[in-house]
């Protein structure tokens, strides 16, 4: 903590953010759409899970494009929030892998599994 000694927290943010923005958003495009994505690609594909998840999947990767692009040597509330939106969808993305693995290839029957499932998300 010596190096952040006597600086504000405007110059230690200006100095962490720009690798911290492009990283984060090459993340998301290999990373979490990979995981996200990659249990949709089994049959059946088109369910009612990735009809839940695409709408958040889409958000997240035009905002990462523009977030990418625009700017990111200026620390800004645009990239705290991204970062925030992005730890939403991937965990509710997961919770809703999660059910389908479950009700498609496990064959769970019964809506206990989801209700228990949602209490412990």
């Amino acid at each position: 903590m010596e190096k952040y000694h006597g600086k504000s927290t405007e110059q230690i943010i200006q100095k962490l953010m720009p690798d911290s923005v492009r990283s984060s958003v090459v993340m998301v495009w290999v990373v979490i759409n990979f995981m996200i994505l990659t249990p949709f690609l089994f049959p059946p594909t088109f369910t009612i899970y990735l009809y839940i998840i695409l709408p958040f999947l889409l958000t997240a990767n035009i905002w990462g494009v523009w977030v990418f692009f625009c700017k990111p040597n200026e620390p800004r509330l645009v990239h705290i929030l991204y970062n925030g939106f992005m730890g939403i969808t991937f965990s509710f993305g997961s919770f809703i892998v999660i059910q389908k693995i479950a009700y498609t290839f496990i064959k769970i029957e019964t809506p206990l599994f989801l209700i228990v499932t949602f209490l412990l998300y």
